[in-house]
């Protein structure tokens, strides 16, 4: 070959996207920069549904990942804004005010994004449903790159992928990507209707229109009408393999992956289609699948919950925990008990606390009385038992806690009300109750100086 048409070799894209991929690789070997982070939310995916924790809808994708698999991760809050907003700060979701109403979060304390930034990390997010737009949700708090560029409620996982790997693509140094699929949420629409149920000759195909009557009202469902929307839910989680697979080629082993979700789905207990007023298992129970060096593969059985995440990955990256953070990292102890609230807001509300073997819920009413369930003999929760007494000290603990963090609160007066197109928008996906309708918080962030007192 001549020199000239070496140089010209030399120059072109493709030589230059190699040479980058190998110095990237040269780099993660030496450890001249600190490991990327990629964090995968998949909105409304609940664990029991896949087949790694036992469902049918497969990821082979994520099961070839090679992570630790957290069995038993929860959610504390059941909704997609302010389960984020845990996730991101590590704060229990008391602290975050009510984020539908006011476009974003109370809670003054670090996003990750904002601990990343004074380090050098180029942070981006790609978002794929409107519950997390930036105007709706405040969540862009810390990044760069807020990628919300798509019409209506949602764009597909393909999409999503196809923009954070294009962004991925163009970064030097060290980055943090956060990818959010909005495909599992309600209406269940898979590209395939029969994949995991291909004899059903009935009428529900997962839309609005069908479901909506049974989701709104109450209105009870035949049961094997029921197993076909389960199933059309399923196929949507199992959809998601390819977007992810996308992603997963662009990380190394010495980086961080995190693959996790905001909360899960109701198919039972009377409440159909939806999760914001639910603290069953069904719905608090969350996939939380991470790989990074220093957490060895393989599958873990303690408590975890989302707030959880934020100190580990701190920790894996050695920067001090802020104050207000509720978890703890997953290389130490775990964590004895994990509370979850619905939104105090809105009428009923409930407070849950659960450990290894037992969960108790309040409804947050005066005369509301706490009910018991062993987890262990009756997962279904169809049973309850006897008070548990070692719960309801936990439940005083974990609200001491919440009130001594009242000065991380900032003032709802000094925030933002969302715009009234977005506020329709998120009532209409029942994320938001308009104002005229709205009580008073039953869970409110505590006053300085006082622990809260749900009822």
């Amino acid at each position: 070959m001549s020199r000239r048409r070496e140089a010209a070799a030399l120059s072109t894209p493709r030589y230059a996207r190699r040479m980058f991929l190998l110095l990237a690789a040269c780099a993660s070997v030496t450890g001249s920069h600190p490991p990327n982070i990629l964090w995968v939310s998949m909105d409304t995916v609940g664990a029991e549904h896949m087949a790694l924790y036992g469902g049918r809808a497969g990821l082979p994708a994520l099961d070839a990942l090679g992570g630790r698999v957290y069995e038993h991760a929860y959610t504390h809050y059941p909704e997609t804004a302010v389960s984020h907003w845990t996730m991101f700060t590590g704060a229990w979701p008391e602290l975050h005010g009510n984020v539908p109403r006011n476009g974003t979060s109370s809670y003054a304390g670090p996003t990750l994004g904002e601990l990343l930034a004074p380090r050098g990390y180029a942070r981006g997010a790609f978002i794929g449903g409107m519950t997390l737009r930036n105007k709706s949700s405040g969540l862009g708090r810390g990044f760069a790159t807020y990628n919300e560029a798509f019409g209506g409620e949602q764009r597909s996982a393909h999409e999503v992928s196809t923009a954070a790997a294009a962004w991925i693509d163009e970064q030097s140094g060290p980055w943090f990507a956060f990818v959010h699929y909005f495909d599992a949420h309600y209406p269940y629409t898979p590209r395939d209707l029969r994949t995991y149920d291909p004899g059903y000759t009935g009428r529900f195909d997962g839309t609005d229109g069908t479901l909506r009557p049974h989701r709104d009202r109450g209105v009870p469902m035949a049961p094997r009408d029921l197993q076909h929307v389960e199933s059309l839910y399923d196929t949507e989680i199992a959809e998601l393999d390819e977007p992810l697979r996308e992603l997963f080629g662009r990380v190394d082993r010495q980086d961080i992956v995190v693959v996790t979700s905001d909360h899960g789905e109701s198919f039972g207990h009377g409440y159909l289609f939806n999760h914001r007023g639910s603290l069953h298992e069904e719905v608090l129970h969350v996939p939380l699948v991470v790989r990074a060096p220093g957490i060895e593969a393989g599958r873990d059985k303690r408590l975890t919950g989302l707030t959880d995440i934020l100190p580990t990955v701190l920790g894996l990256l050695s920067i001090p925990v802020p104050e207000g953070v509720g978890g703890r990292d997953l290389r130490g102890p775990s964590q004895a008990a994990l509370a979850a609230i619905t939104d105090p807001f809105v009428t009923p509300s409930l407070f849950s606390i659960r450990d290894e073997r037992a969960r108790a819920t309040w409804p947050l009413d005066p005369a509301g009385e706490p009910t018991y369930y062993d987890l262990l003999a009756d997962p279904g929760e169809l049973a309850p038992v006897a008070p548990i007494a070692e719960l309801s000290a936990a439940r005083e603990q974990y609200l001491a806690a919440v009130g001594g963090l009242a000065h991380l609160v900032r003032d709802a007066s000094a925030l933002k009300d969302v715009r009234e197109d977005v506020a329709e928008q998120l009532e209409l996906l029942g994320y938001a109750v308009p104002a005229a309708k709205q009580d008073s918080p039953r869970h409110p962030p505590p006053p300085p100086g006082g622990t809260p007192a749900p009822r």
